[in-house]
This record gives structure tokens, sequence and C-alpha cells, in this order.
């Protein structure tokens, strides 16, 4: 149904202007008016409020409209009304057909984030298609308090309990400091026309039954409280960027990396006052890990990994070790007498030099072998149970097994470990120790040497 009716409100808007509210944001959040603004437009009194009111600052900004197929007529009456408006205010406007209802059953999620999905997706195409600075939004303060009336019965830190931001990297929400009535009596004072969606009156959805149900009951018994949710809001932002500031601070400064690996210290970790809170923000980013059964293991034996989707963590004896899951390697690679050079699975290079021009480097990375005992092709391959050699500086044989227990390695180093091979014998455990039956000596002529980049 369109609307366009008499007021409701009883607001006073006369010494308002409309058109400084659009510049007055932009102006407090840094943005110039010269940047190229998309406004997701879905024909409700909001949408249009907020697109007519960068029309009134002398904006011209794009629009679009997604159809999600759900409503039939009313739907396309929707996108009618947009496209009208787009047209007789000479605005770029977007448009695109959506099989929502297919889209929620091949991905086994609701409606509701089917559409959320396909919308982001799409004004992010059209962002980067038009080369368009900002995405605008409609949101209200009605709908940040619904988000984290939400938050708050799903289970939420601070974060959630924040609200929305009026602005969040490219995403602004210019009418964020104004109340649903608020807006809706803006567009009576400015005669606009607009889309109602039936199906928002419903309560079979989540937020809209806090919509319906819960913040009346609010703002019936606390006197003020649009005013107060605003302050309090306002407030939990600034708090939450603070609280946000000094965790990353504290997690950059406790964080070790080690080529791809991060490793947290836990002595420093359980040192610091709130812990789990900052174990909490630190994994965040890289899955929803079992931080309960990750702060037990803290005390407890060390070696248990936990994995989450494309990430894992080790609790080691000394240091939490977060990496990118590793997939099994089965590849063998083999090295040509004449080949000074591999590069998979990582760099080694080689080279000749004659015994007497040779001095030993003391590194793990570097190998030196005595070049008549080895047999070509030389060959790499992960270690596997059973594996042993020689030591290099020890008498008799032993495990690899073993030799890493003794070396202190921990599981993510001991899945990671390649070793080199002589016929069927291991010559190098590479960036440990090569086997002492293949050193150099006094009667060596050769040194085949090679170093790992």
């Amino acid at each position: 149904m369109t609307f366009s009716c008499p007021r409701l409100f009883t607001f006073d808007f006369s010494m308002l202007n409309f058109s400084n509210i659009i510049p007055r944001f932009l102006k407090s959040h840094y943005i110039d008016d010269s940047s190229k603004f998309l406004i997701a437009c879905s024909g409700g009194v909001d949408s249009m409020v907020l697109t007519e009111l960068f029309v009134q600052a002398g904006l011209k900004p794009a629009l679009a409209h997604c159809n999600f197929m759900l409503r039939g007529a009313d739907a396309n009456a929707d996108q009618r009304l947009v496209e009208n408006y787009a047209r007789q205010n000479g605005l770029p406007f977007y448009t695109k057909n959506f099989d929502t209802s297919a889209y929620a059953k091949e991905h086994g999620i609701s409606i509701q984030m089917a559409a959320r999905d396909l919308r982001y997706a799409y004004f992010e195409e059209i962002l980067k298609q038009h080369n368009i600075d900002y995405l605008c939004t409609a949101h209200h303060a009605d709908d940040s308090l619904e988000t984290i009336l939400l938050n708050l019965g799903r289970g939420s830190g601070i974060a959630g309990l924040t609200g929305m931001k009026p602005k969040r990297d490219s995403l602004l929400r210019p009418l964020l400091n104004l109340t649903k009535s608020a807006v809706v009596e803006i567009a009576h004072e400015l005669k606009l026309s607009w889309r109602e969606d039936a199906s928002n009156d419903k309560t079979d959805y989540q937020r809209n039954y806090i919509r319906h149900k819960v913040v009346p009951i609010f703002k019936q018994n606390f006197p003020g409280f649009d005013s107060a949710f605003a302050n309090t809001s306002k407030q939990l932002i600034h708090d939450g960027a603070l609280y946000q500031f000094l965790l990353d601070e504290k997690i950059n400064a406790l964080i070790i990396q080690e080529g791809e690996l991060l490793k947290m210290p836990i002595a420093s970790l359980v040192k610091m006052q709130g812990y789990p809170s900052l174990l909490h923000h630190w994994l965040k980013p890289y899955g929803n890990f079992d931080l309960d059964a990750i702060e037990n293991s803290l005390n407890g034996k060390s070696g248990r990994v936990f994995a989450i989707g494309e990430h894992e963590l080790l609790a080691d004896r000394e240091f939490l070790i977060l990496r990118t899951a590793q997939h099994t390697q089965e590849e063998v690679y083999t090295l040509e007498e004449n080949e000074w050079e591999l590069s998979e699975p990582f760099p080694l290079f080689f080279e000749e030099i004659s015994a007497g021009e040779f001095k030993i480097p003391i590194s793990k990375k570097y190998a030196a072998f005595d070049k008549e005992k080895l047999q070509f092709p030389l060959t790499i391959r992960k270690w596997k149970n059973g594996d042993y050699f020689y030591p290099l500086g020890m008498k008799g044989k032993k495990k690899l097994s073993d030799f890493f227990v003794d070396q202190k390695l921990n599981l993510f180093e001991k899945e990671d470990a390649w070793i080199m091979l002589s016929g069927d014998d291991i010559i190098w455990v590479i960036n440990q120790r090569i086997d002492d039956r293949f050193k150099i000596s006094d009667t060596t002529k050769t040194v085949y040497f090679a170093r790992l980049n």
C-alpha cells in the first residue's frame, strides 16, 4: 500500500532545515560531500526519507532496489515507486530480481538471512562496478535498539550491545540518531509517498516481535526512553571503541609471529585480569572456537588441538599456537645430481664446494654432506612413523618420533617435519639435524651443501 497521508505525530519541525541533515552528518564523519553515494532504497518510509534528505541537500545519490519476489504485485509496486522517484529526480537507478526462496533453500538458511545476503552482495557489486564510495542505509534509532535486544537474547559481548554504528568502513547510516516516529513525521512534513510492507506487522520473526511487543513496553514504562537510549547507545559506542583499541594493543604486544604461525605466550596471558576476554577477541576473527575448552586446556596436558574451519589452535607447553589448517601432503620430490634449486615443497638451494675451501656454518637451515657418500636422485618427503636416522653427534640410530620429543618440538612442528633421503637412508631431518653417516670428514673431497631459504 502506498502512503501519503495526513500527519500522525506532533513533532515540531518548523524550525528544522531538512537540507542540513545530511551535510551535518557527512561533516561530523569527515566525509566529503563530493563523494559518490548509493542508497539502499526499498520504497519504505525510512529509505524514502533518507533519499529525499540527500536530494534536499543538493546531492545526487544512486538508488539500488532489490525485488526479492516474495510479495507478488506488492513487490513490483515497490519497485515502480522507487524507479519513478529516481526518474523524476534524475538519479541513477539499479534494480535486480532475486529468487530468494530458492537461495534460502539451497543454502539452508532463513528467508530473512537469504534476503540480507543477496542484497548486500548486490550492493557491493554496484559499488565496485560504478566506483561508488559509500553505501547508505536508512537504519534509525529503533533499529539499533532492536539489534541490541536481539543480541542480548542470543548472547553477546560488548560489541553486540553497542548497537549499530553511524559509520562502518564504507557503510553509512545517516538516520541513526532519529527515532522511527521522527522519520515518519519527516515523511509527512516533506509530503513523501512510500510503500508499507504488510509482513512488517507480523510477529513471527524475532525482530518484529521485539519491535511490536517488547520495545513498546520500554517506551510506556520509562518516560524519555528514546532520549535516554540515544545517550546510552552513543556512550556504549565510544566505550566499545576504546575497549577494542586497548584489546588490540594488548593482543599485538603479546603475539609472536613466526612465519605463518601466531603464538600467544600462556604465562603472560593468564597473568592478565580478565584474560578470557582477550582470548575471545584474539580468536574471534578466525572462527567460533570452544573458548571454555581452550581455557581448561591451559592448566592441563599440552598437545591438544582445536580446529575450526580453516584454522587450528594448538595448546602447547608454553604457547597457544594458531595457524591455517594444514592438509596432509603425500608428495615425494626428487632432486637430480645436476639440479641446484627446488621450489617445492619449500625453497632449497644446492651447490658443490671443494672441501678445502669449506667452513661448516652453524645453522639448522644448512646441511653439509660428503658428496661421494650420496646416491642420486635425492628424495624429499614428509616423515612417517617408523622412520629413523643416526643423528649427528650421537651413536646409534634413533626413531624420528623419539628425536622430536628430545628436541621438544610441538605437535605442529612435528606435523610439518620433512626429511631428505639418499636411497632409503635419511640424510637430513630438514631444519633440524643431518645424519652422522653422511657428514663431511678429513677424507671428504667435495662438499654437497644444501641451504633452506
